[in-house]
């Protein structure tokens, strides 16, 4: 491998594993509807203009009804999904989960006979699995039926969406295409979110009231629909070194908090 390839792949890895963590952080302080609605809506600040600027839209309005179960099985529906299962589950066990989804075409592929899986195909991508287990790790926190089923839909959705993409929109222009599905699953999630946006004070304000004296530890408070959640945290000093949330949560984090 080139100095180049080596470096593309680490980026490639860098930017395949981040969303994961980033959207466990979000799900702790708003609604995976919510999430999914932030995350549509500034993609298609950034992708529609230049995709209308391109031209690129007016070709997609013959293939609208492709288009749309592409939005909802490549974005919509798995986005939805993985922030549920991220409020429960790990962002290493989700990432590897995830990483079974060629395995999940391959098989998708071999069902439906457009493709043989042979045995050699079969053990890299065994190995591909381990490979990613080695890296990101085995937590099983959380690791209930709902959100592994969830996840696993997730995994069926990103390996039949590409084949929808393949089959009825290969010869239209690809950014139209991410920029166009992503404005429909805006369009989509904009009254679910609209009923769960954050009402209450997020869980990391709680330390830092409390740290301009502003407010006392313990510290109760509702989140987003769900139960009411106490906060506790081990001071020395203007330090809180550890931290937890009493109830239906989960620890807070790990670390040291230096204040505001």
């Amino acid at each position: 491998m080139t100095q180049r390839g080596a470096l593309l792949f680490a980026a490639m890895c860098v930017i395949w594993g981040i969303p994961y963590l980033l959207i466990k952080v979000a799900v702790d302080d708003m609604s995976p509807s919510m999430l999914v609605l932030g995350r549509t809506v500034i993609a298609t600040f950034l992708l529609l203009p230049i995709a209308a600027f391109r031209g690129e839209l007016r070709p997609l309005l013959p293939y609208w009804l492709p288009l749309v179960a592409f939005a909802g099985i490549e974005i919509a529906l798995p986005w939805v999904l993985l922030g549920a299962a991220e409020t429960e589950v790990s962002s290493s066990l989700t990432g590897l989960l995830i990483a079974a989804v060629p395995l999940v075409a391959a098989l998708i592929a071999t069902s439906t006979g457009a493709e043989r899986l042979r045995p050699v195909s079969a053990l890299g991508l065994g190995i591909g699995i381990v490979g990613v287990a080695a890296i990101v790790g085995v937590n099983l926190e959380g690791a209930r039926v709902v959100p592994l089923v969830e996840i696993g839909l997730v995994a069926v959705c990103y390996a039949v969406g590409p084949a929808i993409l393949q089959r009825w929109l290969s010869g239209l222009p690809a950014l139209g295409v991410i920029a166009a599905s992503l404005l429909l699953t805006a369009v989509v999630y904009v009254p679910f979110a609209a009923f769960s946006v954050p009402k209450e004070m997020p869980s990391a304000a709680a330390l830092a009231l409390a740290d301009r004296g502003e407010a006392e530890l313990p510290m109760r408070f509702r989140t987003r629909g769900g139960p009411e959640l106490l906060v506790r945290a081990r001071v020395e000093g203007r330090r809180a070194l550890e931290a937890w949330l009493g109830g239906q949560g989960r620890l807070l984090f790990e670390g040291r908090w230096e204040g505001v």
